[in-house]
Formats: C-alpha cells, structure tokens, sequence
C-alpha cells in the first residue's frame, strides 16, 4: 500500500511539473531563448495563492487568480521588457541575463514583503481514501488542470490553424513569414 501511496503521491507532483515545464518549454520555443525569471513567476503565483488562502477564498478560484497573476506578470514583463529588447535585435545571451535580472528582482521584492519565512497554505480539503490510498479534491484538482491543461494546449497546437501557423513559426520563421504568418 505504501508504495502505491507512493506512486499517487508521485503521480500529482508530476502534474506539478508538467505545468511548470509546459510554461517553460512553451515559452523557450515562441521567444528563442531560455526564461531564468520562469520560477519567480511561479511564486508569484504561490505567493497570490498564500494571501487569497489568508482571505479564506474558495481554493478553485484562488488557484484561477493565482494562474492569472502569474500569466498577467509574464505578459507586463514580455511586453516591457523582452519585446522592446528583441525588437531592438538583441542576442539570446542578452534576453537570457535581462531574464536572470529580473528573476533576482522578483525574488528581492518577494522577500522584502514576506520575508524569508517559509509559509503553508491551510486549505480546507476533503480527503477520500480507498484500501490505505489517501487522496485530497485539491489533488485530484490539480491532476484535472495538469492533464487537461497539456490535452489543450495539444489540441490547439495540432488541430487548429493558429497552432499550426504558430508551430510553423517556431520551427522555420522564414517560412512562415513568406506563407504570410504574422510572427508578432
């Protein structure tokens, strides 16, 4: 039972990761070069978690404002940063330290308003178990967005024109320019 407890428990921080790494990947592959700044963003969106849980909001809308914090940051900080940069022809080295400048940024404001204390989220949850297996609804939510988060994203990438035209993009942005897709 342990083990299979175990592989569960596994199982839900892999959804974790498959969000995080989704981000990550899909943001290397539109923008060439790699967002040191992505974990910051992360936490930002932990951190709006953290105060909405203090506010004792309902956790589904607490995780929705805590995804849209962290979309809205990463958008601002493209718009006003890396977009005028690229813009401007800069390199990947460049984006990549301006990336790693900003992520030290975040993380300072971060720690001068809370701190360097570690803080858990207390959320009201409901535990189901089954022959030993424990599993919380805020788990099972989390595996319902990972999942269906990677399912969306692969269905729009692959079954609609604006996927294509953006995997298109990515893979050969001549190409895509002379077929008329606009890479802005």
């Amino acid at each position: 039972m342990i083990f299979l407890q175990i592989f569960i428990n596994g199982i839900i921080l892999g959804g974790i990761y498959l969000l995080i790494s989704i981000g990550l990947s899909f943001t290397y592959a539109l923008l060439r070069f790699p967002n040191f700044s992505h974990a910051e963003l992360i936490t930002i969106g932990a951190y709006t978690s953290l105060i909405l849980c203090m506010l004792n909001l309902d956790f589904k809308l607490t995780l929705a404002a805590s995804f849209a914090t962290s979309a809205i940051t990463a958008l601002l900080i493209h718009i006003l940063a890396f977009n005028p940069m690229i813009k401007l022809g800069m390199g990947m080295v460049e984006l990549m330290i301006v990336s790693i400048g900003i992520g030290i940024i975040i993380r300072h404001v971060i720690q001068e308003i809370w701190g360097a204390k570690i803080y858990f989220l207390k959320i009201v949850r409901q535990i189901y178990e089954l022959n030993g297996i424990r599993i919380a609804d805020s788990e099972i939510l989390i595996l319902i967005i990972a999942f269906s988060s990677a399912l969306f994203l692969h269905l729009l990438l692959t079954k609609t024109k604006i996927g294509i035209a953006l995997r298109a993009s990515i893979e050969n942005t001549n190409l895509a320019l002379s077929l008329g897709v606009n890479i802005d």
